[in-house]
């Protein structure tokens, strides 16, 4: 019997909890970089469980990409939007 396969069965997900953390942190915004630095865990194996367990990396990181850039334009548009329709301050010509 194969134990490694055994033991990941047994295992909700088939993720280890470390597995789990790293994919956990990566799902909250965390690069890379921060995963290793706030955690035990060195960058390449970071990026391992990360490449083994999501779609893709380049997919993921292209989607944060999107989202940060869509939140960005949102901010502006708003920020536009309130400064258009405030009233010119007293003592300016018109």
């Amino acid at each position: 019997m194969n134990m490694k396969r055994t033991r990941l069965h047994t295992i909700p997900n088939g993720l280890t909890p470390t597995e789990r953390e790293i994919m956990q942190r990566w799902d909250d915004g965390m690069t890379i970089e921060q995963i290793a630095a706030t955690t035990s865990y060195r960058e390449i194996y970071v990026r391992k469980v990360l490449h083994t367990f999501s779609d893709s990396l380049e997919d993921l990181a292209a989607e944060r990409h999107v989202r940060s850039a869509s939140d960005q334009l949102l901010a502006a548009i708003q920020t536009y939007q309130r400064n258009r329709y405030q009233p010119i301050e007293q003592g300016r010509a018109a």
